[in-house]
């Protein structure tokens, strides 16, 4: 699509200091300084949290301290205090503790849902809060479809007993397929290319032929003209 081209470039002065910093951490996640920078933008997710249960909070402490201070107040004026005077206290601080319990179990409830989230359920999430869903929530599907398709031919050729020289080529652009470098056009043209090539090979191996050469570069062709060149 028209509108998918890249056509606009955008660049930045960075120190020394600041460049090492994301050439490290790009070569850490395998990806050029370029991919790094689009990956970090358009993959950034904000949420946030409706925090009025909070401010109730607030108000709640700010009652029962009030009501505390006016006790003690009420013990310096006359200078002496009674059984009751104590056990109000003890009564107030134990509203607090309930109260702060209370919110501590869902925070933990909380921070242990989204420790558990996967891409899927975080995308079913934005979904349901009408929020901006990242690139590679929308791609990971799709993804997961095409390093499967490559996975399974790496095991059909591992199954073929040929010479281990071959797999490494495709191992080398799994590591270095980064979704967010494409469009969604281009990953759905992707992955159809790959799915006839596969298809049509997985039918004749069914039928007992061997596979060949020209399965092999049939498979590299569809690799290589999606390939992205890195750049920094």
């Amino acid at each position: 699509m028209e509108h998918n081209k890249k056509t606009r470039k955008v660049e930045a002065r960075v120190t020394e200091e600041q460049y090492q910093k994301y050439k490290n951490k790009a070569e850490k996640n395998g990806m050029s300084i370029t991919a790094l920078v689009i990956n970090s933008l358009e993959n950034n997710i904000t949420i946030n949290l409706d925090t009025s249960n909070y401010r109730d909070l607030v108000i709640q402490f700010r009652r029962i301290g009030n009501n505390i201070n006016n006790i003690i107040k009420h013990i310096h004026f006359n200078q002496f205090f009674t059984d009751t005077d104590i056990l109000d206290i003890k009564k107030k601080l134990n509203e607090l503790k309930i109260i702060l319990n209370k919110e501590k179990t869902k925070i933990s409830e909380t921070k242990k849902e989204f420790e558990n989230l996967t891409p899927k359920k975080l995308k079913n999430y934005l979904e349901k809060k009408e929020m901006e869903i990242p690139l590679y929530l929308i791609y990971d599907e799709i993804v997961d479809h095409i390093n499967l398709k490559l996975r399974s031919f790496i095991d059909l050729i591992n199954n073929e007993k040929w010479e281990e020289g071959y797999t490494p080529y495709i191992e080398v652009f799994i590591k270095k397929f980064h979704p967010t470098d494409y469009s969604y056009d281009e990953l759905v043209n992707f992955s159809d290319d790959l799915d006839n090539i596969i298809y049509n090979i997985d039918q004749r191996i069914i039928i007992g032929t061997k596979l060949t050469y020209d399965d092999f570069m049939n498979v590299m062709n569809v690799l290589n003209k999606y390939r992205k060149d890195s750049d920094e």
